[in-house]
């Protein structure tokens, strides 16, 4: 309840890429004795609790999937730049996750944008609070634009290799914006099948979850398909765009056959064996995983 009510509650779960098992505890509420009531209600969660008032309590929410969103952007923009300079985004990755001032849990995984509602709603949120307040607060109006790009980069890789997308057959793996959900509405796949689409290349898709009533309203920007296989089936280039496990477990000698020159996995997830996949046959492209010099292992 808002100011004049009893008490209000959050249940901040971390949303990084792995599963934390305990959530914390804000208690925001407008007085002492409600709040010791809302900490006795928690009383058996054996997670961190804090106490705050319901301004506070907001603004925490908005801020810890602000530093989630600014994390993934902030991986993506030094992905983007181990591409160009030769380097590899992964062993950064690594090397900024073993830091015990950037943390283990930090989601510094390169690939696509975030997609889904929350980190972007609350990403918004904050940008839209700092501007009714005459402050710009440029390092979150940074995070959203990279954010807002990056899916991009994917259209720029295809036609390095393809050179147009006119006429392109083009198949996509994954609909959903992250993997165990069926929700497909702001999906990165569905921006980058609409900016395919575009482009004039012919658009295949295929996912194993995805809401029917939700993939609808885009039904005329790709044809879909009930099988990776039959998506592969003629494409020029094959973008795994969402990080569903048993795209791992595909069959990818048979994708390689199924597939037409010049053979482009664009692998947006970071999936795949890169070694192994060029052994295939494929052009293979993941995000971020420029080839380290020899040796550097």
């Amino acid at each position: 309840m808002r100011p004049g009510g009893a008490f209000e509650v959050d249940l901040l779960v971390r949303s990084s890429r792995r599963v934390l098992p305990a959530p914390e505890v804000i208690a925001a509420a407008d007085g002492a004795e409600a709040a010791a009531r809302l900490e006795s209600l928690f009383a058996g969660i054996e997670a961190p609790k804090l106490r705050t008032d319901l301004r506070t309590a907001e603004m925490t929410k908005h801020a810890i999937n602000a530093y989630l969103a600014t994390s993934i952007s902030f991986i993506n923009e030094i992905a983007n730049l181990c591409d160009l300079v030769g380097a590899d985004g992964f062993r950064v990755a690594e090397a900024l996750r073993l830091d015990g001032r950037t943390g283990s849990e930090t989601p510094l995984s390169p690939g696509l944008a975030f997609g889904g509602g929350t980190l972007a709603r609350d990403m918004k949120a904050l940008a839209g609070i700092g501007l009714e307040h005459g402050y710009e607060p440029a390092l979150i109006g940074g995070a959203i634009r990279v954010n807002e790009r990056q899916n991009g980069t994917v259209l720029t890789r295809l036609k390095s290799v393809c050179k147009t997308l006119s006429g392109l057959t083009v198949g996509v793996l994954g609909l959903t914006y992250k993997p165990g959900t069926s929700t497909v509405r702001r999906s990165p796949a569905v921006e980058i099948i609409r900016a395919l689409s575009a482009e004039g290349a012919a658009v295949k898709a295929y996912d194993p979850k995805a809401d029917q009533a939700e993939v609808r309203p885009f039904n005329h920007l790709f044809a879909r398909y009930d099988d990776a296989y039959a998506v592969a089936d003629g494409c020029q280039a094959l973008i795994l765009t969402t990080g569903w496990p048993q795209f791992r477990e595909l069959d990818y000698g048979r994708i390689h056959d199924l597939m037409w020159t010049p053979r482009l996995l664009l692998d947006a997830q970071n999936m795949l064996d890169a070694d192994e996949m060029s052994r295939l046959g494929f052009v293979y492209q993941g995000i971020g995983r420029s080839r380290a010099p020899e040796g550097s292992n």
